[in-house]
């Protein structure tokens, strides 16, 4: 209408309109008054006498405007008829836009807003209709669909309560005739208010239709979900993924690729707890293959969560399935998750890959201890060795294969961290494996090693005792040799320090080792050695343990303290931390062999705790700029 240049058959499209519009709000209407009393019969001037039957059941007068304008369209067609405007005359030019037709524009805006007022007035009807003529079951069900899509306002209220009420029948019945009447085709889209620029996501009544009667006809439900258009309304999937919950594990995992593809949504809201209910029903169902593909696509999605809460939702849902999905998929489930953990382990030799696959750092203890929080801190890797830990006890505990071979696929990755699963779950179970347990308590590598030291420890607690004598005495002897790394550790102490290590100064580090190491047997120290470690506890003093000492970190061989913890580091808020940084300043220990805060030692927790949560600290790296001019960090 107010396109310049005008369209040519501007009259004709606007005439089109106006007549559609108004056989709908008639068409509505006299399904209002129907209610009231019988509509007339079919026969001759049968749109007059619609129309009169609606203004006298509706009670508008003869003097409202209203009638005058609508009475004339079929009593002066000639002149008022919409399909005169509709059609052109024959092979005659488009009629124009002139005056007259802006009139009859007019008058039909004044039409139909009467028209809506009195609709407005009896909004209600509609649910009147439902129960009379929608739900009456002595009429066939084709037949009530037609008149549900003839006769009522397609609007979210009417077909809310109609839905409502065929699903609270739980009337599967429905389901085929309105598939084929297209009332699964058109999910709402999300809403965006232009006010408040916020985004609304309405519910569809029809979806929740289909998780009233998935246990009834899943079958036909199942299809029917399957020939959805894709929508970016999360609450469609959602009742998706709750219909799933409902029909048999056979069909639902039908829906697995299509769950997988809603898990990319946008706004996820109860996307994940559905999808994790559905990994639970699929595993119990007996659908381990299905089950093990979705848990396969949380994992996989997990790094690239936004928000704060996902990777601790993420987790949750996965701990919550994972014992169902073992029990199930078997160690199948154990091997996905030890080549996820080791792919994350990256391979080459940049400071945050090192960094990383030194995993004592950024992940101290192997079992639980706070592990929700280190997986919001440092994500998928934690999350990866909590799982593998949950997953590998669980499947020796329950029997569901020897303990060889659940510890097979984690001998397979060189990474550090596998080492030390194998060597926690070999200290929970030690009498299962006595062979593994010798061959890696004997293990002059792992005895050595100071990235597995707490988990080496555990296990010689938990199975020392045990050993042949032969085995007991090969451990103890390299105790009694002393340490052999003497000259890492000068040569580590005097590039920290700048002064000499001193041949005292090795013979008491020899003394040190020999009590830290006396000390970590615990209750199993032999009797013969317990004399020995009380004289070495007096001129050497407490022991110190770095693997249970938080947070210490090994630099070469010589080992540097920090004065806070990764975990703390990583959570500080900006101000703080560089507040801290600026301020903090080490102090020289008694004793020179004596591991006290250092800035070394915090510059390593600095370290791995950016290599943990790398994307925190890169979004507000500017802020440490001021650090620089600290004379402590200069140095």
């Amino acid at each position: 209408m107010e396109a310049d240049p005008p369209f040519e058959t501007a009259t004709h499209l606007v005439g089109h309109c106006l007549r559609e519009i108004e056989s709908a709000l008639r068409k509505v209407l006299l399904g209002l008054a129907s209610t009231q009393s019988p509509p007339p019969e079919k026969g001759g001037e049968r749109h007059e006498r619609e129309i009169r039957f609606i203004l006298r059941i509706l009670d508008v007068p003869e003097a409202d405007p209203v009638t005058h304008l609508w009475l004339r369209l079929v009593q002066q067609q000639e002149q008022y008829g919409l399909h005169i405007w509709a059609h052109r005359h024959h092979l005659a030019e488009p009629r124009p836009l002139d005056d007259e037709f802006l009139r009859q524009w007019q008058d039909m805006h004044t039409l139909f807003d009467r028209l809506v007022d009195v609709l407005e007035a009896h909004y209600l009807f509609a649910h009147q209709l439902i129960d009379l003529r929608v739900l009456d079951e002595t009429v066939p069900p084709a037949v009530r669909v037609n008149f549900l899509r003839e006769s009522i306002p397609q609007n979210d209220v009417s077909l809310r309560y109609f839905f409502s009420g065929i699903g609270q029948r739980q009337a599967a019945e429905w389901l085929i005739p309105l598939r084929d009447a297209g009332y699964f085709r058109h999910p709402p889209a999300p809403v965006l208010d232009a006010r408040t620029q916020a985004t609304y996501l309405p519910r569809w009544p029809a979806s929740q239709y289909l998780v009233q009667i998935a246990k009834l006809a899943p079958q036909q439900v199942c299809e029917v979900i399957l020939d959805i258009p894709p929508s970016e309304n999360v609450h469609v999937y959602a009742d998706c993924l709750d219909a799933a919950c409902q029909m048999p594990a056979a069909i639902a995992q039908q829906l697995v690729p299509r769950a997988i593809n809603w898990m990319d949504l946008s706004y996820q809201w109860l996307l994940p707890e559905k999808a994790g209910a559905l990994i639970t029903h699929l595993a119990l169902g007996g659908e381990s293959d299905a089950a093990h593909q979705l848990f396969a696509a949380f994992l996989d999605r997990f790094p690239h969560l936004r928000s704060t809460y996902d990777p601790w939702n993420y987790a949750r849902i996965l701990r919550q399935a994972l014992p169902v999905l073992l029990t199930s998929a078997g160690l199948r489930a154990l091997v996905l998750l030890a080549e996820s953990l080791g792919e994350c382990l990256s391979s080459d030799e940049s400071d945050v890959a090192i960094a990383y696959r030194y995993s004592s750092s950024w992940r101290p203890k192997i079992e639980t201890n706070g592990e929700e929080q280190m997986e919001e801190i440092g994500g998928i890797g934690h999350l990866l060795i909590s799982l593998l830990r949950q997953a590998a006890e669980l499947a020796i505990r329950q029997g569901l294969a020897p303990i060889q071979e659940v510890l097979s696929p984690l001998q397979t990755h060189p990474s550090f961290v596998f080492s030390r699963l194998v060597l926690y779950l070999l200290s929970l179970f030690p009498e299962q494996a006595r062979e593994a347990v010798t061959s890696a308590l004997t293990n002059r590598q792992l005895f050595a090693n100071a990235e597995v030291r707490r988990e080496y420890v555990l296990l010689l607690q938990a199975a020392f005792g045990n050993l042949a004598p032969a085995d007991q005495e090969t451990i103890l002897s390299w105790i009694e040799d002393g340490p052999g790394d003497l000259a890492e550790q000068r040569a580590a102490y005097e590039r920290y320090n700048r002064e000499p290590f001193t041949d005292e100064m090795a013979i008491r580090y020899r003394q040190q080792w020999q009590r830290d190491w006396y000390a970590r047997f615990s209750p199993v120290l032999p009797t013969a050695l317990q004399q020995r470690y009380a004289a070495l506890l007096e001129s050497c003093g407490p022991a110190e343990l770095p693997e249970t000492s938080y947070p210490r970190f090994i630099i070469g061989s010589w080992v540097a303290s920090s004065p806070k913890s990764v975990e703390e580091l990583a959570t500080m808020g900006v101000r703080e931390l560089v507040a801290f940084l600026k301020t903090w300043r080490s102090e020289q220990p008694e004793d020179p062999l004596r591991s006290s805060p250092s800035v070394p030692g915090l510059l390593e927790a600095l370290k791995n705790a950016t290599s943990a949560a790398p994307c925190a600290f890169l979004a507000t790296a500017d802020n440490f700029a001021p650090c620089r001019r600290t004379p402590s960090w200069r140095s």
